[in-house]
């Protein structure tokens, strides 16, 4: 059985048929909406003075923070105690941790 399946943009506008999503940003929050050429190019218009008189930038809008790091815990000799435990063996009670 053959489907068809039809994506239609609506205009949040006004309802209508949207020919493309908009996307911007103001203030940090990201928006997206879904608009008709006629409505589209009103809201570019809008916008123009606004986009002419500010500066761009990076894409993201701000810098982020580096990313966090744990340390890296050293690797234990491979005749210790630590090393015996991670190996799913642990000494008895009484034992010496090198005995088996």
């Amino acid at each position: 059985m053959a489907k068809q399946i039809i994506h239609k943009l609506v205009d949040d506008l006004d309802g209508g048929d949207a020919e493309e999503t908009v996307k911007f940003a103001l203030d940090g929050i990201q928006y997206e909406i879904d608009l008709s050429e006629k409505n589209a190019t009103k809201l570019r218009e809008l916008f123009e003075p606004y986009l002419t008189a500010g500066s761009k930038v990076a894409r993201g809008g701000g810098k982020r923070p580096p990313p966090r790091r744990t340390p890296r815990r050293p690797e234990p000799p491979a005749d210790s105690a630590l090393s015996i435990l991670d190996q799913g063996w642990t000494p008895n009670p009484g034992e010496v941790s090198g005995d088996r």
